[in-house]
């Protein structure tokens, strides 16, 4: 039961932020060969709150991240980012829209699978 309210409780946390955080990602490719370029592109609607964007690839035995400053208000709509190079495995990748003090905005969260 507890992981059951757990994962409510993000639901509804997280329904709580798309209602007042305007932000999606595409991720593509999310299944490739190696050595992989996964491609992300971010829709975010300018905001004053907006401070940087955020990406994490992590297989747990191979990670990546970067993160990119927005100018809040001033932001371009779209943000795209791409990782080259990427071994075989299974990744979970991140996009997060963080907050001047990097605090969590919005999440999407992607499964990038690169077989041989």
């Amino acid at each position: 039961m507890t992981g059951t309210t757990t994962s409510h409780a993000a639901t509804m946390l997280m329904a709580a932020l798309a209602a007042t955080v305007s932000f999606h990602a595409d991720v593509t490719p999310t299944y490739s060969r190696a050595p992989a370029v996964v491609r992300v592109t971010a829709y975010i609607e300018p905001d004053p709150a907006n401070g940087y964007m955020q990406v994490v690839l992590d297989s747990g035995s191979y990670y990546r991240s970067s993160t990119i400053e927005l100018s809040g208000a001033r932001a371009s709509r779209i943000q795209s980012f791409q990782f080259t190079g990427i071994p075989v495995g299974a990744y979970d990748l991140r996009v997060a829209l963080l907050d001047a003090r990097g605090g969590v905005r919005a999440v999407v969260p992607y499964t990038v699978t690169v077989v041989e």
